[in-house]
Order: C-alpha cells, then structure tokens, then sequence
C-alpha cells in the first residue's frame, strides 16, 4: 500500500512534463536530423534537377527551325527526358504581366522578351565543367542568342544544405544536455520528497528493486510519451514540407520513416530509464544522516 502511495506521488510533478517536453523536442531534433542526413541526397538531386536551362533563339529564327533545334538538343545525355519546353516571346510576356498584377500598367511597348527552349538536366551533368562545356556546345548554334543556367546557385544549396545538417546536429546535442540535466534533476527531487519513506522501506527489507519501481515505470512513461509526441511532429513536418515543396521533398520511404520512428521511441525509452536508474542507484543506501 504504501508503494502504491509514493507510486503516485512520484508520478504528477511538474518535473514530468518539463521532462516529456525536453525529452520530446530533443527526439524531435534527433528525428529531424536523420531524415535530413539520409534525405541529403535527394533533396539536391531534387533540387539540382528542377533547375531550368534555358536557351534564348533569336529573333529573326522561324519557329519552326527553333522546334527542330529542341529536338536536336534533348537528345543530348545531359538533357532530363521529358523536362523539355518551348516558350514564345508572346507567351513569356503574358506571363511576365501576370506576375506583375492585373493593377500595374504595363507601357505599351515592343515585346522584349526572345522564345526560348528550356531544359532540366540529369544530375551527373550538374557540374561546373561539364555544364560550362554543354552551353558552350549550344552557344556554337547559330540560332541561339545566350543560355543561361544557375551554376553557380547549385554549389551555394548544396553547401547550405549541409550546413543546415550540422546546426542540427548541434541543436539535438545541446537539447540533449539539456534533456539530461532535467530529467536528473527531476528524479533528484522526487526521491529527495520520497526519502524518509524510501529509508523506511529499507529498513523493513524492502527489495531495491521494489523501491525502484515505480521511478523506473515513471522513467518509461516518459520515454514513451515523449517519442509518440516527437515522431507525431515529424511525421507532421515531413508532411508540411512535401505539400509545400512538392518538387524538391519527396519523402517517400516509408520503411525507412518507421524504423526512425522506432528509433526515436526506444532512444526515448532508453535514455529516460538509464538516467533514472543511475541516479536511483547513487541515492539508495545512502546514510540517513546524508538525507537532511
């Protein structure tokens, strides 16, 4: 019966849910972190391959010879199949005043704009020689006023993408410690509340691991709350993010997803119990004079 009593007052403090949340948003990191790290990959072969090459045709080239230079040019192992597309001066400057509102005034003016041919390349072409050498190729046509393509925004995302890596690594470390430190001072305090009734039960020969109990299943809830919570939260974000950028997110492995979430509830369950069972074990029997 009296198990029972201090069960339940070591199970509603405050320090719990200080706990739940630390622990939960630390997960949550962690969570993040891997998906992020073994996503990498794709995430800039997303990137790099919705990246528009674009070919200007001159003005006085009839449209149909600019059709032919398409399908000469998309034949090209550098070329994405399918990403190919041809645009009209008339059809470009329409989308331009579009962009600008229906309210702006746009001067009465020639059409500036040139048709152009746009192209998504394969990412083993998206490096800096290899696209340097295929604009170079296509500038040589006679047909073609200037080409453009972003290659030097690819090597900016890419080392951003793995800076973005690494301050989460450091968040998760530094939330982890944090973590740490709270759940142990939460355990500290419950068994300092506790401990005239855990010396007691010492004394009458209560087992150790009687008296460690209901911290430790305590210490499990814990973990186990604090990983549902966490995976819900990254399941939500890897849904937020794959609605918002459909073109660049593409979380799509479901396996691999459930054995993060696995992980992140038994990384929970696990660091919460040790934690709890390294300071229990520093506390029992202790000397009653130690306890004031």
């Amino acid at each position: 019966m009296q198990s029972t009593k201090y069960h339940k007052d070591t199970s509603h403090k405050p320090g719990r849910l200080y706990s739940t949340l630390s622990m939960t948003l630390v997960l949550f990191l962690a969570g993040a972190f891997v998906v992020f790290v073994l996503n990498t990959d794709d995430l800039i072969k997303n990137f790099k391959e919705n990246l528009d090459l674009i070919i200007e045709i001159k003005t006085d080239v009839p449209r149909d010879d600019a059709r032919l230079l398409l399908k000469k040019i998309e034949v090209n192992d550098c070329i994405k199949i399918g990403s190919s597309s041809f645009v009209t001066r008339e059809e470009g400057f329409n989308f331009l005043k579009k962009q600008l509102g229906q309210d702006v005034n746009v001067p009465v003016i020639e059409n500036p704009l040139f048709d152009v041919i746009k192209f998504n390349l394969n990412t083993a072409c998206i490096e800096k020689n290899k696209v340097n050498s295929l604009i170079t190729s296509i500038k040589q046509n006679s047909q073609v006023n200037e080409v453009y393509f972003p290659i030097d925004l690819v090597s900016g995302i890419s080392v951003n993408i793995k800076k973005g890596a690494q301050l989460l690594l450091i968040l998760s470390i530094i939330f982890g410690i944090i973590a740490v430190i709270i759940i142990h001072n939460t355990v500290k305090l419950a068994l300092y509340a506790n401990r005239f009734t855990i010396k007691t039960m010492e004394m009458v020969g209560a087992s150790s691991a009687t008296i460690k109990r209901p911290f430790l299943a305590s210490a499990l809830g814990i973990g186990l709350w604090s990983g549902l919570y966490a995976s819900i939260l990254l399941i939500c974000l890897l849904m937020f993010l794959a609605q918002k950028f459909p073109d660049f997110i593409a979380f799509n492995n479901t396996l691999r997803l459930i054995w993060i979430v696995g992980g992140m509830i038994v990384s929970g369950i696990f660091i919460s119990f040790f934690i709890t069972w390294f300071v229990i074990n520093r506390y029992i029997g202790r000397k009653i004079e130690t306890l004031y």
